[in-house]
């Protein structure tokens, strides 16, 4: 019995201390019933309002947007009728206070919509001025709002990645038209020349086949300037070219090196091809072999003695 009593005391004592503790940290109603069960139905409404408006605001967020306004247009009137005839009704001071607060909701919701609203008008006109580098903010804007938003920067980062290309376009055209005129005044230069000293003198039968000779390789030179312009100027008129038609990339390189082998012997220069023979392009067959054929012959002009070219064709992507 004594040991009994002294446990009933232990136990007691240190019920006392722990109630001692927790009334001194002010939390001894932590463990409660009443205060477990009240966190529990806290936690279940705030679970069941929270997954009833994320699920009220999914479905108005798959409707178009005049349904969506439409559908908030009716939720707030019916609010506004349902607070009016609480108050009308009860006529207590509470039922005032409720409809008080929530004409202030809507009234907030109204600014917020309106600001947002203000924030899109500006971005675009900014835009429509030609600023470029500005950016909407979409943090804290409203699913049709931040969508608007978002496809307001896909339109800013399209003009400006156009923008690029066309410049990148007019700075490539510049130097090439002036590539172009200094490649038009040697051949020019050498006619010219060519044609004086023709005309000078009497001259011998293999020095005027030899001027003759420099006369034709530089006007096989115009002409292939000329054509250079004539693919330009298709290019910036973007007219369709009606002989397109898919080819085979590995046998256009094989004729332009076919064409090159008498080159690259003379320079003493071998050339090698690695393609792909199922790889075509829509192209034009002549501006295709007239492309590959400027790079080979350059390829070799301009590589040492006894060197090699590597000409390539592969597939980077799945188009």
């Amino acid at each position: 019995e004594l040991l009994s009593i002294l446990g009933l005391v232990l136990v007691s004592e240190m019920i006392l201390c722990s109630c001692a503790v927790r009334f001194k940290t002010r939390k001894w109603w932590r463990n409660s019933l009443i205060w477990r069960f009240c966190a529990w139905f806290g936690r279940f409404i705030g679970r069941f309002f929270s997954g009833t408006f994320r699920s009220a605001g999914r479905m108005v967020g798959s409707l178009p947007l005049t349904w969506q306004g439409l559908a908030i247009t009716v939720g707030i009137l019916f609010g506004e009728f349902f607070f009016t005839i609480l108050v009308y009704d009860t006529g207590s001071f509470l039922s005032f206070v409720f409809w008080l607060v929530y004409n202030i909701a809507v009234v907030l919701a109204a600014i917020v919509v309106v600001a947002q609203m203000r924030r899109l008008q500006d971005a675009a006109g900014r835009m429509a001025k030609g600023d470029l580098d500005y950016q909407v903010d979409t943090a804290g804007m409203l699913g049709p709002f931040k969508g608007h938003a978002e496809n307001l920067n896909a339109i800013r980062d399209g003009l400006s990645h156009a923008l690029d290309q066309k410049m990148r376009s007019e700075r490539m055209k510049t130097e090439l038209i002036t590539n172009v005129s200094h490649d038009i005044k040697t051949p020019l230069t050498s006619i010219r020349g060519s044609i004086e000293l023709l005309k000078s003198a009497d001259r011998d039968e293999e020095t005027r086949r030899y001027f003759y000779d420099v006369l034709d390789i530089e006007t096989d030179r115009l002409t292939h300037l000329i054509d250079d312009l004539l693919v330009l100027s298709q290019i910036e008129n973007a007219k369709d070219d009606p002989s397109m038609r898919p080819c085979n990339v590995k046998e256009a390189l094989e004729a332009c090196v076919e064409r090159a082998k008498s080159l690259g012997q003379e320079n003493h220069v071998r050339m090698h091809i690695d393609a792909d023979p199922e790889l075509y392009v829509a192209c034009t067959p002549t501006r295709l072999q007239q492309l590959f054929g400027n790079l080979i012959d350059n390829a070799v002009k301009y590589n040492v003695k006894d060197g090699s070219v590597f000409i390539t064709a592969q597939r980077q992507r799945q188009t």
